[in-house]
C-alpha cells in the first residue's frame, strides 16, 4: 500500500476491537504521524467476532520506529494506570458534600440493616 509519495504503508499492530483501533490512530496522529485503520468491522456485513474482529492500524514505513515507541508508550500508561492530567499531590479529593451523601447512605443502610435484624425476633 502507498501513499501519494510513494511511500509505503506497513502494518504496526492488531488490536482486538475498532474503537480501541480507532483510540490508537488518534493518538498516533496526534503525534504527527499518519495512520490507517482496517478492520472487517468497517465494510458493508460488519464481522465483529473472533479473529475477524481483529482490527490493523498500519503507518508510513519510514514513522515504523516512531509509532511502535508511541505504542509502547500508550501501553506501558494502560498498565501502570499512569494519568498524566494531576500529580499526586494535585489529584482531587471528593468534596465534603459527596463524603457526606456517602456517609449518610451509609448510616440509613446501617438503620434499615439494624431493623431487618429486630424484625426477626
Amino acid at each position: 500500500m502507498l501513499d501519494s509519495t510513494g511511500v509505503g504503508f506497513r502494518m504496526l499492530t492488531k488490536v482486538g476491537d475498532l474503537a480501541s483501533a480507532n483510540i490508537i490512530a488518534a493518538r498516533l496522529r496526534a503525534e504527527g504521524i499518519e495512520a490507517r485503520v482496517h478492520s472487517p468491522s468497517l465494510g458493508p456485513y460488519p464481522v465483529t467476532v473472533g479473529d475477524m474482529a481483529l482490527s490493523e492500524i498500519w503507518v508510513l514505513e519510514d514513522r515504523i520506529e516512531e509509532a511502535s515507541r508511541v505504542l509502547l508508550d500508550i501501553e506501558a500508561k494502560n498498565v501502570v494506570g499512569f494519568d498524566e492530567e494531576f500529580t499526586p499531590a494535585e489529584r482531587p479529593t471528593p468534596s465534603m458534600e459527596l463524603r457526606t451523601l456517602a456517609a449518610l447512605v451509609a448510616a440509613i443502610v446501617a438503620v434499615l440493616f439494624v431493623l431487618r435484624l429486630l424484625s426477626m425476633f
